[in-house]
């Protein structure tokens, strides 16, 4: 029985050796992924960098190809971030910065046709069927539109070649406001440069209306919104509701084209808005059927901390975002290098003067003239008759002034007029009442 323990114990030094004289595999390399950001020419930032996980941050050079321009970054890991600067003019410069996933921050760039498929073609057409003070917009293209009166002739400037989609709206004035009256729709309609489209007749059948239904926003303490609609084909994206209209209460209508007039690929977007605080809270809602909808708009934005790291050599500001529970993880920061008075007027308009404004019964727009070299500036707010000017002149003016107070010297000059013709609001005849001061 002796020999027993001897034999194990050679067994045992033996798988001891084995383990000692093999060497562990080497860990597999890490995943890389090249992400490619790419814009049409001309759209293209002035600068981008890319951050891989949370190291440094890495310029990447612009690369011109086929009337592109892109910028490249390898990660070696599944999380980073692309930040670009946009200079728009005007001593304006726009910071963007994504986070995400490397195959998610090339989404960033900007190929799609609606900004990258300008056309130099220019088609005639002309519009029947309008009635009264009726008008009409007709389009060809993502941003080829020309507004008819008086069923007028038009051309369309800058359509593209090939088969686009054409889409004819009628505009009736009435009492509340412009309604969407009627809609022509074609498809595929391929015309050579100095051609003419047949006559939209909004009297013919070829015209139809456009479904109204319900928009409730939710979510905020909301007094008034603006809502628009629009209508996405391949070749165009067009406002089906009217720019200008001012909505009160949270139970909005919205105007649609029928589902059963739909392609593949075609959508619809509602968009409601409001100012809540000093945020503007924008919310959308793609869809293609038109239906009854909720839109639930999210609570108030948390307001960065900015604070100047350094002057010199150049301006350096750091930005910290506090927690945005209710939003995406993209964030945009608009600066301008020596502030002016003429740009805190403006900024001023914006987040203060205009949110009490859109509050007020029959008001319509605000257009402002800034001259920043004279510090001088004229505004014209838009009223759907005199009485509603006479109320705020007399109830909201006074409040105006005292937010525009620290920006003014001495007192504003207020004047009151008639509109008597407006192509850009589509006032034909005098309809409606201005306060300029």
């Amino acid at each position: 029985m002796k020999p027993i323990p001897a034999l194990l114990s050679l067994v045992m030094v033996t798988a001891c050796s084995d383990a000692t004289l093999s060497p562990a595999p080497p860990p597999p390399p890490p995943e890389t992924f090249t992400a490619h950001v790419t814009w049409c020419t001309g759209l293209e930032p002035a600068w981008v960098a890319f951050q891989d996980s949370s190291g440094a941050w890495t310029q990447a050079l612009p690369a011109a190809s086929n009337g592109q321009v892109g910028f490249s970054h390898t990660f070696f890991s599944n999380h980073g971030a692309i930040a670009e600067a946009f200079e728009p003019g005007g001593g304006v410069t726009v910071v963007g910065v994504l986070y995400g996933t490397p195959q998610e921050l090339e989404s960033r760039g900007v190929t799609t046709p609606r900004y990258c498929s300008a056309g130099n073609n220019t088609l005639q057409g002309s519009v029947a069927g309008l009635t009264g003070t009726d008008f009409a917009e007709v389009w060809g293209g993502f941003f080829v539109q020309s507004l008819v009166l008086d069923n007028a002739g038009f051309a369309l400037q800058g359509v593209a070649a090939g088969p686009r989609d054409f889409v004819a709206t009628r505009v009736a004035r009435v009492t509340e406001g412009d309604s969407l009256a009627g809609i022509i729709l074609r498809r595929g309609i391929s015309v050579p440069n100095g051609g003419t489209l047949p006559v939209f007749d909004f009297s013919s059948a070829e015209a139809f209306q456009p479904e109204a239904h319900q928009l409730s926003l939710g979510g905020l303490d909301i007094t008034g919104a603006v809502v628009t609609t629009r209508f996405i084909t391949s070749s165009l994206d067009l406002p089906m509701s009217l720019r200008f209209s001012q909505h009160g209460g949270t139970t909005l209508s919205y105007p649609a084209i029928p589902e059963s007039r739909l392609l593949a690929g075609d959508l619809q977007v509602v968009t409601g808005q409001t100012h809540v605080a000093a945020s503007l809270i924008v919310e959308s809602d793609y869809f293609r059927a038109p239906l009854d909808r909720t839109l639930d708009m999210g609570g108030p934005i948390v307001a960065p901390e900015i604070s100047t790291v350094a002057t010199t050599p150049t301006l350096r500001v750091r930005t910290r975002f506090g927690p945005q529970s209710e939003y995406d993880r993209q964030t945009s920061i608009t600066y301008q290098q020596g502030q002016t008075e003429a740009s805190e007027f403006t900024r001023t308009l914006e987040t203060d003067v205009l949110p009490m404004l859109r509050k007020q019964p029959g008001f319509k727009d605000e257009i402002t003239f800034v001259a920043s070299d004279r510090d001088e500036a004229i505004a014209i707010s838009l009223w759907d008759k005199k009485e509603s000017a006479e109320a705020y002149s007399r109830e909201t003016y006074p409040m105006v002034l005292q937010k525009l107070q620290r920006l003014v010297e001495g007192t504003p000059q207020v004047e009151s007029y008639e509109v008597s013709n407006s192509t850009f609001h589509k006032i034909a005849a005098a309809q409606s009442q201005s306060a300029r001061s």
